[in-house]
């Protein structure tokens, strides 16, 4: 079998299972280690997986718009395609951007009306960000967060996001800095915070009133765990 087509039927396995070994990947493909290394390697660097300790996990899917779900990103396309406005647009409206002129709210709320969309749902992010901190890879246990979190926002209607963010751990909280994502007006409504990060991440996080759950312990610098919610 041509490494193409291996890969191929490696990266089927992950979406139907949701995560390999290599040991399961070199036994079922007949391969050795250093090969089956090699194709997760190929297949992460790639994006189409993340790799995990000792294997690789599948990538999550994660909305198109912002952060909100993907059943809200197609009606909100919807909404645009028949007020005759960008997406960008109707995001803005159901926001309460008061810049807009009053005619295009007017004409993409009286649409929405028409279809019964509920702007307002899509107001607040309904984004989970997994942030993996100053790690290349998840382990056994972050694999198993990582993946329930996803089947938990597949029920939830929620969007799940994974990043992998690498800090300066001796940075004063007034000279951190957060991921962009984690600043901007579409930040998550949550996040889970895996791998190793700063007691400043924390405080940064909890004084943008983000909520956030801690897997381990993993914190460098002075803080109190019975203060947060840790795993």
């Amino acid at each position: 079998m041509l490494a193409e087509q291996r890969r191929r039927k490696i990266l089927e396995f992950i979406e139907h299972k949701g995560q390999i070994t290599v040991r399961e990947l070199a036994s079922r493909f007949s391969v050795s280690a250093v090969t089956a290394r090699g194709d997760l390697d190929s297949l992460c660097s790639s994006g189409l997986a993340i790799r995990s300790h000792g294997g690789a996990v599948r990538k999550l899917e994660t909305g198109s718009d912002g952060g909100t779900s993907s059943r809200e990103s197609r009606k909100f396309a919807d909404v645009a395609r028949l007020a005759k406005v960008s997406l960008k647009t109707v995001s803005r409206v159901a926001q309460g951007n008061s810049k807009l002129a009053p005619s295009v709210q007017a004409s993409v709320l009286a649409v929405a009306r028409d279809l019964g969309v509920n702007l307002a749902s899509g107001a607040a992010n309904r984004t989970i960000m997994f942030i993996l901190g100053n790690r290349e890879t998840v382990n056994e246990f972050q694999s198993k967060v990582l993946l329930g979190a996803e089947g938990y926002c597949t029920r939830q209607d929620r969007a799940l996001q994974f990043i992998s963010f690498r800090s300066d751990l001796n940075a004063p909280l007034s000279s951190l800095s957060l991921p962009e994502v984690l600043t901007s007006s579409s930040r998550p409504s949550a996040v889970i915070l895996t791998g190793t990060h700063s007691a400043n991440i924390l405080a940064a996080l909890s004084e943008k009133k983000i909520p956030f759950s801690l897997v381990g312990n993993n914190v460098v610098g002075e803080w109190q765990p019975e203060h947060y919610d840790c795993v």
